[in-house]
């Protein structure tokens, strides 16, 4: 990533992160009132960050994705909360100009 970053005319970058604990630790940090898009089942909400794993040499831009797969009613789960499930994906950029919905549709997410 980062010779590419170097270069100024090369295309942007988009890669798709693992969900490591790092990613996962990041994805956490994401306030609620940040996810854009419908908060409903198979609909994709999407929100960004500038995060720095290990092993990076500088902060990147990261969108997130999560989409909501079902909810477990409270009394179920011996809690007094519902507790929602979602499928969740990370992705790495070089794009900036570009708003996180965009790039949600260009992952065919």
């Amino acid at each position: 990533m980062a010779s590419h970053e170097q270069t100024p005319d090369l295309p942007h970058f988009l890669f798709k992160l693992k969900l490591t604990r790092n990613v996962r630790r990041a994805l956490a940090m994401v306030r609620d009132d940040a996810w854009q898009g419908p908060a409903e089942a198979d609909g994709w909400q999407v929100a960004e960050a500038r995060v720095r794993l290990p092993g990076w040499s500088r902060e990147r831009r990261v969108v997130f994705a999560r989409k909501l797969q079902g909810q477990t009613p409270a009394l179920a789960q011996g809690v007094f909360w519902i507790q929602s499930k979602h499928e969740l994906a990370a992705y790495v950029t070089s794009q900036t100009s570009n708003p996180a919905l965009n790039i949600s549709s260009n992952c065919g997410i």
